[in-house]
């Protein structure tokens, strides 16, 4: 088979009913960007299996890509009535709450998540980031410290590298930062959090290093430009010794 595509389009072609190939279908077009065409598909196998919470919750997330948040909202607590611990319905009506501003819903709905699965690294990160905004960084550290012990992840610790910086712990902040870097090499918000903690401490070669690398990934990000040039300017100024 050339691609998925052709694989699951000629096998509904005699199975047009397996509404398990039309999910797996939806999901190639998800993945593609062709969110029209995965809607099409997830409707088709919703139509066959009318309370596969699947299905519901892969519809919710169409209209949360969208920003209709009604209809997203609608899919999946419908999922959730018939299957209450689906952890991934809850996990993504949160994030349209928090998109809504909702913080007190979206915290009731990624702690239901991580109750349902407490190694779901993704539930635990996206509480740990509300407790973060919210200032609440005992909580945000918990969350973020049981998501490593999980699975090591780099989101994880570059939160933890976060909370470090604002107690000014910067021996533990580097190591975060550093660990989140060996796990995504390529992450520009990890290198410019860690290039802003070297300028502060005075380590401005280390720091200028770690902005041109952010800047491979991500070149159009004015501040950190504005910010790497300022380093440059501030290590021709410092005199030799």
């Amino acid at each position: 088979w050339r691609d998925d595509v052709r694989l699951y389009t000629v096998t509904l072609a005699s199975s047009p009913n397996s509404y398990h190939i039309r999910n797996n279908l939806g999901t190639v077009y998800w993945k593609q960007g062709r969110i029209d065409a995965a809607e099409q598909e997830w409707r088709k196998a919703l139509d066959l299996s009318p309370h596969n919470v699947i299905f519901l919750n892969n519809l919710g997330l169409v209209f949360s890509q969208r920003k209709q948040y009604a209809d997203a909202t609608a899919y999946f607590l419908r999922a959730m009535r018939y299957k209450p611990n689906y952890t991934d319905s809850h996990l993504n009506l949160g994030n349209v709450y928090e998109e809504l501003g909702q913080h007190g819903d979206a915290e009731l709905q990624f702690r239901a998540a991580v109750a349902l699965s407490p190694l779901k690294v993704d539930a635990r990160n996206k509480l740990a980031k509300l407790y973060w905004d919210s200032g609440r960084l005992p909580e945000a550290e918990e969350q973020f410290r049981r998501s490593v012990a999980s699975e090591p992840n780099w989101t994880a610790y570059a939160g933890l590298g976060d909370i470090y910086v604002r107690r000014n712990d910067g021996a533990r902040a580097e190591q975060s930062y550093r660990r989140a870097l060996e796990l995504q090499p390529y992450e520009s918000r990890v290198r410019f959090s860690l290039g802003s903690l070297y300028a502060s401490t005075g380590r401005l070669a280390e720091a200028i290093r770690e902005y041109q690398a952010g800047l491979e990934t991500d070149p159009a990000n004015p501040e950190a430009r504005a910010r790497l040039e300022k380093l440059k300017s501030d290590v021709q100024k410092t005199p030799n010794p």
